[in-house]
């Protein structure tokens, strides 16, 4: 399943009263969609990293009230009052088969001892495939039979529109435009390099909002996406830092220079999707409607994911209106 629909099958089988085991590679963004469940559906988001947790985790304590023996749950567990609550359940098959069986009972049953959850609760369950060679057991079969299982494949362009919508840095979402490949690098035959995955490359985008000095930059972005990725990269962006600045390009759309080597343009279109805001909209139509229609559609709707807003304001308006067959033909989100 592509990860761009992973959250509307989420919701289907939460209204089922299903729990889900979510499988697939490592870095495929696995926990960050059941966690964007659980905000988008204004719910507790309760985080438990299996590997680490023992039976007493899950079940609690035992105390003695009145001469009967009483499971106390940890604090972090929901209780009733607390309404209903989002319960991930992260790299699961990494655990030994105990640790499997103790958190059954909360995926079958959405109970934890003498605790049930609270009514419309949703628990989900991650991990890696056996073939990913990332230390995975077998599943209880038991449990196997009683879950819905989910797994991810490889979705660039699910990926896209979510790294454009929370703002991960231009160079990198240029980078991965040109190089699609290199989103995924992951080889099950050498997991103990570096590589590429959405995870990791969120990572570079974080640390080039770090500023690094350049000197410094294959090497550290080696350190996250493995040298082969790092030293391609590496030479992309100093063609992006070539480009004018996208800021005052806003400022004067009708003069500016356009270049026309595809992998500058992707950087272009990139650049100027990132820091387009309401005030500059209408510039920024402007130089849209300079380039050509497949850059020009994917600029725009760049900018659309990243500013919801946007899509409201009279110039976008006209733009689409003007171009209303490519934005049929295209895969615009309009929710």
């Amino acid at each position: 399943m592509k990860s761009s629909d992973l959250l509307q099958c989420l919701r289907i089988a939460h209204k089922a009263s299903l729990s889900v085991f979510i499988k697939g590679p490592p870095g495929g963004g696995k926990t960050t969609i059941a966690r964007e469940y659980g905000k988008k559906h204004k719910m507790d988001v309760v985080h438990c990293h299996a590997p680490l947790m023992d039976l007493i985790d899950i079940k609690g304590c035992i105390s003695i009230d009145e001469a009967v023996a009483r499971f106390l749950p940890l604090a972090k567990w929901p209780n009733q009052a607390d309404g209903p609550a989002v319960i991930i359940i992260d790299e699961l098959p990494q655990c030994v088969t105990a640790i499997q069986n103790g958190f059954s009972q909360l995926l079958i049953e959405q109970i934890m001892g003498d605790i049930r959850l609270p009514k419309g609760s949703f628990v989900i369950a991650t991990g890696n495939r056996k073939q990913d060679k990332a230390a995975a057991n077998n599943v209880p079969a038991q449990l196997v039979n009683r879950v819905l299982h989910i797994e991810l494949e490889e979705d660039r362009d699910g990926w896209f529109n979510w790294a454009s919508r929370v703002g991960l840095h231009p160079h990198v979402l240029a980078f991965i435009k040109f190089k699609p490949d290199a989103l995924f690098t992951f080889d099950p035959s050498d997991s103990q390099s570096p590589y590429g995955t959405p995870r990791s490359w969120e990572y570079v985008s974080n640390l080039l909002k770090a500023m690094p000095d350049d000197k410094f930059l294959v090497e550290l972005v080696g350190g996250l996406v493995g040298l082969g990725n790092a030293s391609v990269f590496a030479a992309y962006r100093r063609q992006c830092l070539t480009l004018p600045d996208p800021r005052e390009m806003l400022r004067n759309p009708s003069t500016c220079a356009i270049p026309t080597d595809p992998g500058v343009m992707y950087a272009l279109c990139t650049s100027l999707s990132y820091y387009v805001d309401e005030t500059s909209v209408d510039n920024f139509m402007l130089i849209a409607d300079r380039l050509p229609e497949e850059f020009s559609m994917t600029m725009v709707k760049e900018a659309g994911d990243r500013c919801v807003p946007l899509r409201k304001h009279k110039g976008l308006k006209s733009w689409m209106h003007a171009n209303a067959k490519y934005v049929a033909d295209s895969d615009w989100d309009k929710s």
